[in-house]
């Protein structure tokens, strides 16, 4: 009998020290993380993965699963167990009706998940933008927006952002392929409302020719809604990537800023910080071998003005994730070239601060694929797709969140309940 407690309270003591060095972060780390590997997977990369979190503390997670079927799912956690909802099912590759290229929105609203993503029919003919939502009961799913569009190449496509502020939902996506026979023309809509009352689409802008527009959506207040656009066009020589910037007060929308320009050819962010100040991040190619986190803050005159928030390589990091705490600060999540985990950075009053998330599946962590949220207490929870080890394409990926949140269980916790257990068995068993 004595042995047997011995043999537990080693076992215990060693996993207690394993599970507090398994996740260990950056050098510096501004907060102390917890790492839960979601059951979100898929066999290909998971897509756009969008996390929320209700009052009443349920973490939510959105995703497109990148099988060859590109299943939208959501998986949740009820503070005591996860579990997953499939709400779109079809095969890009054989019908079209398709996860809008794999792109989707949530915002999670009086605790219940308001799910936006495209569809499109198997002539590719109609777009569809599709609201599923949960009422706690039941799932229900309505169609927002449909345009009756010919297309060679697909009706629509990025950006789908989704914004809820004031009992109101923001949504900007991208129409491609107007006149296709003719001049071919893409164009950002918004569309304002909430469940069962949406307006019609506004056009934001609308080019023709070689370009391919791009952007993301803030919103500061129900009159101070900001859109970026990233306006992607292609000459016979070259491609150049312009940043643009537009607010819209409620009603219209004011005059187009052209402010940057460059040929970086990945997508940039909008943010506000607590003032209503509107700053935009993006990696921007420094000079030809290096890519770096930038940062441009546009000033009251109507210019903007640039800087660099992290001078180590970014290229080929890809897209940051920018988003607003609950007080206004800032907050981001990017890759650096090399660097395995993510960067976590959120800014100060005297510049940012930076620490690393830790790759826990030893494999690739990607922030381009990622989200950032806050509970009401202001903790927070970064959502990013992590590789197994191999780091192998056709390796399983996963849904990894890591949080500030102390009191939800992380993957250590759950595997030191089981591997305890599991040695107390052997040890009765072996007294027996």
């Amino acid at each position: 009998m004595m042995r047997s407690i011995v043999l537990i309270g080693i076992a215990t003591i060693l996993l207690a020290l394993l599970a507090s060095s398994a996740f260990a972060g950056g050098a510096v780390q501004a907060h102390t993380w917890k790492y839960i590997i979601s059951p979100a997977e898929g066999s290909l990369e998971i897509r756009s993965p969008s996390v929320g979190v209700g009052s009443d503390g349920k973490i939510w997670v959105a995703y497109v699963d990148g099988s060859d079927t590109y299943n939208i799912n959501v998986t949740w956690y009820d503070g005591t167990q996860w579990h997953s909802k499939n709400i779109m099912r079809a095969t890009m590759s054989t019908t079209g009706s398709g996860a809008g290229y794999r792109m989707i929105s949530m915002s999670v609203v009086n605790n219940e998940p308001h799910v936006f993503y495209y569809t499109e029919d198997s002539n590719k003919v109609n777009g569809y933008l599709n609201h599923t939502y949960y009422d706690g009961s039941e799932w229900h799913t309505e169609i927002v927006w449909q345009g009756s569009l010919v297309s060679n190449t697909g009706t629509t496509a990025p950006p789908l952002i989704a914004k809820y502020y004031d009992g109101t939902f923001y949504i900007l996506f991208q129409v491609c392929c107007l006149n296709i026979t003719q001049n071919p023309e893409d164009a950002l809509y918004l569309i304002t409302g909430t469940t069962g009352h949406w307006t019609s689409p506004q056009i934001v802008i609308k080019e023709s020719g070689s370009h391919g527009l791009y952007g993301d959506l803030a919103v500061y207040n129900s009159t101070k809604v900001g859109i970026l656009i990233y306006d992607m066009f292609s000459s016979s020589s070259n491609k150049i990537y312009y940043l643009k910037y537009t607010e819209f007060n409620g009603v219209t929308f004011s005059p187009v800023e052209n402010f940057s320009s460059s040929d970086d050819d990945y997508v940039a962010k909008l943010a506000f910080n607590s003032t209503g100040v509107p700053h935009v991040y993006d990696e921007y190619q420094y000079n030809s071998q290096n890519s770096y986190v930038a940062q441009w803050v546009r000033n009251k005159n109507g210019t903007w003005t640039r800087t660099y928030i992290d001078t180590r390589d970014n290229n080929p990091g890809g897209p940051i994730y920018a988003t607003t705490s609950l007080d206004g600060t800032i907050t981001l999540a990017y890759n650096i070239d090399g660097q395995s985990g993510i960067q976590f950075a959120q800014q100060t009053a005297t510049g940012w601060d930076i620490e690393t998330l830790s790759d826990p599946l030893s494999g690739n962590a990607f922030a381009h694929l990622a989200s950032i949220a806050f509970d009401s207490s202001g903790n927070i929870y970064v959502a990013y797709m992590n590789w197994d080890s191999t780091k192998s394409r056709g390796d399983t990926s996963h849904i990894v969140i890591a949080t500030t949140n102390s009191t939800v269980p992380e993957l250590s916790d759950w595997a030191m309940a089981f591997a305890f257990t599991m040695i107390a068995g052997v040890a009765i068993l072996r007294k027996l």
